[in-house]
């Protein structure tokens, strides 16, 4: 009973990715995984921070959900070729399945996300 508890407490969030744990999180990841390139500087991208958090909680174990601070990583934002903000990445491994810039809402990033799970799935039948 403690342990329900427990579970249904706990915070899930998007993790911090960073220039130099990128690749121990994301690249080994055993799941597909959504990333959030964003600036404390852009409006869209709080708003897009609370949605991804909604989504790193609803889909818990399904999909990794990650955040990365475009000022603070400029190796993965040139890496990844990020010219604006918000922009999320659909990956699987090094596989970038989709991109998306700019302001979208729940419904279409759970759209997104399903279709990223539904991908990799046939991939491995």
């Amino acid at each position: 009973m403690l342990n329900k508890l427990f579970q249904k407490s706990k915070k899930v969030k998007p993790l911090e990715v960073t220039d130099f744990n990128f690749n121990e999180i994301v690249l080994n990841s055993e799941v597909p995984v959504v990333i959030d390139f964003w600036a404390s500087w852009c409006q869209p991208c709080h708003v897009m921070l609370s949605l991804i958090s909604r989504l790193a909680k609803d889909y818990d174990g399904k999909v990794l959900v990650c955040k990365i601070n475009i000022d603070q990583n400029p190796k993965l934002t040139q890496h990844f070729k990020i010219r604006s903000v918000p922009t999320l990445l659909f990956i699987d491994g090094q596989t970038i399945h989709n991109r998306i810039t700019g302001l979208i809402n729940y419904g279409e990033i759970i759209q997104h996300t399903e279709t990223l799970i539904e991908t990799i799935k046939n991939e491995n039948e």
